[in-house]
């Protein structure tokens, strides 16, 4: 294999590969990243997978002196790439037993690996309507938050999309706390889709790789593909045989709400959990006209602020949250504002977009806790 290729395009390319690169060495061929350029073409496909979930990208060159394969160590080749000069392309070469980047003046050369025992990718499974990619993006990225990161419970550890109607609902939980967002798709054919669930870190990270544009939903009973602007992503579902009843929750009628500033608050809210311990909580005194944040018990110190805000509950009210889980809710908002719908100091809190786009229901601390 021969070609030449734009190096930024070359290192954004290799860079989507390697994120689903494993982490663990148990199969050393799936830490490679796989090189192919058909006869007669002028691209190359580049791929990678770890068995749950796989990748394929095809990206014009600027040459294919000579077809062929090849299979490349993943990780050091994303890190060199990263660090080519910026020409108009760099040759690739691949001999039997290394391949040799060429850009200007610098050149490097990585071993071969063997091409023979690469797998072969699943293919995209039977679409069933498409989406704006970078808005299914956000929408993942901001329910995998409020994922478990180790859990034995399947259901904690996923991304649920729930298709109905011309609406998209991504959805994630960790048992604590449940968050929700929506957005359009369109759907291939008239009729119900069964929902799907993803592993919430993996479906977050290959979406990144997308661009701007319209994306082919493909599912079947053990594979979501997602297809568009010369990108191809399956991963594997996991199978979840009874969901939370999360659309309950979400129903809860807030009687009072409070309306904030979004960047202010996370800025106050991360400041004072800068002085609690993991085992401490931050607490929000709703008031009138402010939020009063207050965190800390002196042993690593202690923070406060005071944030703008509008509240329409008949009297203060104070609530006590795990820091991490709030900066989770603040950060995910997508709207200059956030709002928060509060029951009782001891009952589930709603945090939400000014759109009501996303929404992240969870419980407050007991003050005794």
């Amino acid at each position: 294999m021969k070609i030449s290729v734009e190096p930024k395009l070359l290192a954004d390319t290799v860079a989507w590969a390697a994120s689903v690169l494993p982490n663990q060495a148990g199969h050393p061929i799936l830490s490679g990243i796989h090189f192919e350029a058909a006869d007669g073409s002028d691209a190359v496909t580049i791929s990678a997978t770890d068995n749950d979930v796989s990748v394929r990208a095809t990206i014009a060159c600027n040459e294919v002196a000579e077809p062929g394969r090849a299979l490349l160590p993943g990780r050091v080749l994303n890190e060199a790439v990263k660090t080519l000069p910026g020409r108009r392309y760099v040759s690739i070469a691949a001999g039997e037993r290394e391949t040799t980047f060429q850009c200007g003046r610098a050149e490097f050369s990585l071993p071969i690996m063997a091409v023979k025992d690469f797998p072969a990718l699943p293919e995209p499974a039977t679409t069933v309507g498409s989406v704006g990619a970078k808005e299914l993006a956000e929408a993942v990225a901001q329910v995998a938050p409020a994922t478990a990161h180790h859990s034995s419970t399947p259901m904690y550890v996923v991304v649920r999309l729930a298709f109905e109607g011309e609406i998209l609902t991504c959805v994630g939980t960790d048992s604590y706390r449940i968050a929700t967002s929506r957005t359009t798709w369109t759907p291939a054919r008239p009729g119900p889709v069964t929902a799907a669930h993803a592993a919430a870190v993996s479906l977050r990270d290959l979406l990144r790789g997308f661009a701007d544009g319209e994306a082919a939903i493909g599912l079947n009973e053990s594979l979501l593909s997602l297809t568009g602007d010369g990108r191809t992503a399956t991963i594997r579902l996991i199978a979840i045989e009874q969901y939370i009843n999360y659309q309950g929750g979400m129903s809860i009628t807030f009687p009072s709400w409070a309306e904030a500033d979004r960047a202010d608050l996370l800025e106050a809210a991360k400041r004072v959990a800068l002085f609690t311990s993991k085992d401490e909580a931050v607490y929000l005194t709703l008031t009138d006209d402010a939020i009063h944040i207050g965190g800390g018990t002196g042993q690593i110190g202690k923070g406060s602020d005071v944030i703008d805000c509008r509240f329409d509950g008949d009297e203060a009210m104070t609530l006590k949250f795990q820091p991490q889980f709030l900066a989770d809710a603040i950060s995910a908002v997508h709207t200059d504002r956030v709002r928060i719908g509060v029951l009782a100091p001891h009952r589930p809190c709603l945090l939400a977009s000014t759109d009501e786009q996303y929404r992240y229901l969870c419980m407050p601390l007991r003050a005794d806790s």
